[in-house]
């Protein structure tokens, strides 16, 4: 985004973020995807638009009426899986059936420890908010306390602030503690903010699929909005997209000179400090 031909520093930001940012894992019971659009949607109808007095409906000009979602709860997923993979990220969708209970916690948990951000539904086979605090609970504990990752709760409930307020009661924070909007909480390295869905009058947090990706690299980028942190940012991206090309140069075939390298060192153990630059300083 570029406001009067010159980029912002929380536009270049939000470009190191994209870079490096890899995975996202979505929770939501009602996604659904494209080939399900005719039970998504109410079905066109035409209107007539006003002609001349005496002119028959026949010859009247037809409009046809916009399509309109009749399930708001429901996540074209489809949509936001292609407006993720448009930013260069992995989006991976996962649907819990009902009757799953600790199951589907478990399974979102461990998806998302990896995933760099994370998309809840709040209202999940009907819990009310009770499996998407579950699952924040797990993942913000004092053990990942030092992880960043952003997590969004995109639902169609009404009262986005009576939402982050069930979040805070969850984690258990005073009146003063990590709130740092109605919509947002800071906990750790952890921010947590809610959107509403398109159509349910959210105002201005009201988001459809297709725009949510660039709101949450922006929120995203919000967080690590600095000189340091975004050279720490690049160099780490740079790192993650050379992975596979530091694989190949360190083969298994590398096992026997090393091994015979250690075997005739008068500290054997030099050898194994040695691996390190070795790593660090491969072109």
């Amino acid at each position: 985004m570029v406001t009067g031909g010159v980029a912002s520093f929380l536009d270049l930001t939000q470009e190191t973020v994209r870079r490096f940012l890899q995975t996202v894992v979505i929770m939501d019971d009602e996604a659904t995807y494209d080939v399900d659009k005719i039970t998504r949607y109410a079905a066109p109808s035409l209107l007539n638009a006003p002609g001349r007095v005496g002119e028959s409906a026949n010859e009247a000009n037809t409009l046809e009426k916009p399509l309109v979602r009749t399930n708001l709860n429901e996540l074209d997923a489809q949509v936001i899986v292609d407006a993720f993979a448009d930013q260069g990220l992995v989006c991976a969708v996962i649907k819990p059936f009902s009757g799953e209970g600790n199951t589907i916690k478990e399974r979102i948990t461990c998806a998302a420890q990896r995933a760099d951000i994370l998309v809840l539904d709040w209202d999940v086979n009907g819990t009310k908010g009770e499996t998407a605090c579950e699952v924040i609970k797990a993942l913000v504990t004092d053990v990942n306390k030092d992880r960043l990752r952003l997590i969004a709760i995109y639902t169609a409930e009404p009262g986005s602030a009576a939402i982050i307020e069930v979040i805070r009661a969850a984690l258990q924070l005073n009146e003063a503690g990590a709130l740092d909007d109605q919509y947002t909480i800071n906990y750790y390295s952890c921010r947590i903010v809610v959107y509403a869905k398109n159509g349910v009058g959210g105002g201005e947090r009201e988001v459809p699929e297709g725009s949510l990706p660039n709101r949450l690299l922006r929120d995203f980028a919000s967080m690590t909005t600095g000189l340091l942190s975004n050279v720490t940012l690049l160099s780490l991206a740079a790192v993650r997209d050379n992975t596979h090309r530091m694989l190949t140069k360190f083969t298994p075939e590398l096992d026997a000179p090393f091994l015979t390298h250690r075997a005739l060192t008068t500290q054997p153990n030099d050898a194994d400090v040695q691996l390190i630059p070795l790593v660090i300083m491969d072109p």
